[in-house]
């Protein structure tokens, strides 16, 4: 599950740096701290909403594991009974 985790907070990061980079820059050239705070603020909550979208993402995986596993668990009780029955 720390892989959807990591791809979360990557995809994060790189939303963030692609759109709060080119704001911090713009603001660099103009010299506005308004700007600069304004890229730096994008990029962190980029960063964290990444990392807030993979929580459901692992949740699913979980519960969609769980019932591929019960599908295996009733497939093999369904074949002994039919090899104990018959």
């Amino acid at each position: 599950m720390g892989f959807i985790k990591d791809v979360g907070s990557i995809a994060g990061k790189v939303a963030g740096l692609v759109v709060g980079a080119p704001i911090a820059i713009v603001g660099e050239a103009v010299d506005s701290d308004f700007l600069k705070e304004v890229g730096d603020g994008v990029f962190k909550a980029s960063s964290h909403t990444g990392d807030c979208l993979a929580m459901p993402l692992r949740g699913l995986r979980k519960q969609f594991m769980g019932q591929l596993q019960k599908i295996k668990q009733c497939s093999q009780t369904a074949l002994t009974r039919s090899w104990t029955a018959g």
